[in-house]
């Protein structure tokens, strides 16, 4: 199950509960897309503290959309993971190896709500 969190206007943030399915990959696509047509530059919060996987459906689609939006990663200025998953650090980490102007980082889950007010600070512009 995927839960839209209230966050500031540049903030996407979910929390994923369960297996990660078509549908609810489609609800955090849709929100980032709202965003990015109202924000030049946004950051993502996700509490990902009770994902338990993912479905092949939804990986496909998370790779299709991460390919086509490869000419906008400068839009996405930084992303803030919350787990406790030793699997979910590493594919973050791993991820950050590819996308060096985005600031990912992983927090544990007892850090929830510091990695909400790091994610929601002001963001630099494009250049900075």
């Amino acid at each position: 199950m995927v839960t839209e969190l209230p966050a500031p206007p540049h903030v996407v943030a979910f929390r994923v509960e369960g297996k990660l399915t078509e549908d609810g990959y489609d609800a955090v696509v849709a929100a980032l897309e709202a965003r990015l047509a109202s924000q030049e530059r946004i950051a993502v919060f996700f509490d990902m503290r009770g994902m338990s996987g993912m479905t092949p459906a939804a990986f496909g689609k998370d790779v299709a959309y991460s390919v086509r939006k490869l000419r906008e990663l400068h839009r996405f200025a930084r992303g803030a993971v919350v787990t406790d998953s030793d699997w979910l650090t590493g594919l973050v980490r791993f991820g950050s190896a590819f996308f060096p102007r985005i600031d990912l980082r992983v927090f544990p889950g007892a850090e929830h709500a510091p990695a909400l007010d790091w994610a929601s600070t002001p963001l630099p512009d494009a250049g900075g």
